[in-house]
């Protein structure tokens, strides 16, 4: 398995000092959700006009890009989020994915509006969902839809997905959402998703007063069975990557990343060892 970490974790960072802090605490690779000001990365100059000297820095360091993390949603957040921009994105998410050799674009299901029925939300969102995924056929690079907002529910994201091109659309499985924001078992969102599992997101926290709620923490500190999750992981042949999700652009008082990931590091490659072996 790889380890990385996604740049929201580090947003006061610019692209060399995300490369060199990478190297230094020993991460396999990096995925871009945001650099800076800017949350699109495809947008910058270092991923449009001087991608190739992007590229030949992380070359040096002996670090790859994992993922392009995208907003790209079925469902908008924003009403002013337009199906033919959120698309836009994805056709640009997916063209530097594929320049960079990304392992997959991420994309979220979104809310689903008040009004709207699950079963109204699981066709419309269905219909979409087989539109992108041919996109990322014809680009060449997989979505992963993550464990995330209304579809964190593992029977919810299964109906959502079920049957539309297996091999290029995948689940991001954000390890924590599911057993923290539904109580889901572990073994039980495996179960359900498992077999299309292609990225991993990992985060700790510790239990809210109400249920949903929670505290985020460093990684080993919370009781989010993280090493059961490498344990189903290991046990279906996985061999992917082990994202960190500090999640420092939305909250500021997280810990600084010279703290977080480090600590991620050492905690994850005790838990691979014991593991994997």
């Amino acid at each position: 398995m790889q380890i990385g970490f996604t740049t929201l974790g580090c947003p006061s960072w610019d692209l060399d000092t995300v490369i060199r802090r990478a190297r230094e605490y020993g991460f396999d690779g990096v995925d871009f959700r945001g650099l800076l000001s800017e949350i699109d990365v495809t947008l910058l100059p270092e991923f449009t006009t001087k991608l190739a000297a992007t590229m030949k820095k992380f070359k040096s360091a002996g670090l790859v890009i994992s993922g392009i993390s995208s907003s790209v949603t079925l469902f908008p957040w924003e009403e002013a989020s337009t199906e033919e921009k959120r698309l836009a994105e994805l056709e640009r998410s997916l063209e530097l994915a594929s320049k960079v050799d990304a392992e997959m674009v991420r994309i979220f299901g979104g809310p689903v509006r008040k009004n709207m029925s699950f079963e109204e939300a699981l066709a419309a969102g269905r219909k979409l969902l087989a539109r992108m995924a041919k996109m990322a056929r014809s680009a060449g690079t997989p979505l992963a839809i993550e464990t995330h907002d209304h579809w964190t529910e593992s029977d919810k994201l299964a109906q959502l997905i079920e049957d539309i091109d297996p091999e290029f659309l995948g689940v991001l499985w954000d390890i924590h959402h599911p057993f923290r924001m539904g109580g889901e078992p572990m073994e039980e969102t495996f179960e359900r998703l498992g077999e299309r599992v292609i990225y991993t997101h990992v985060k700790d926290s510790l239990p809210g007063s109400e249920k949903g709620k929670f505290t985020s923490t460093l990684v080993g500190d919370g009781d989010v069975p993280l090493k059961k999750a490498l344990e189903l992981l290991d046990g279906a042949g996985y061999d992917g990557w082990l994202v960190l999700e500090h999640e420092k652009r939305w909250e500021k008082d997280l810990a600084e990343p010279e703290v977080a990931f480090p600590r991620y590091i050492s905690a994850m490659k005790k838990w691979i060892d014991e593991v994997v072996g």
